[in-house]
């Protein structure tokens, strides 16, 4: 897989993430929602 490119939604997805466990990532093809939610603990 290439190098992680920082996206916006980073710092809302861990927030999001720590305050309720677990969110839902929507999105068309392509957007690179596997690459978001795959960096996270």
């Amino acid at each position: 897989m290439a190098e992680y490119l920082p996206r916006i939604i980073d710092p809302e997805l861990s927030l999001r993430l720590e305050a309720f466990g677990a969110t839902l990532i929507v999105g068309p093809k392509w957007c690179s929602k596997t690459a978001v939610g795959a960096l996270r603990d």
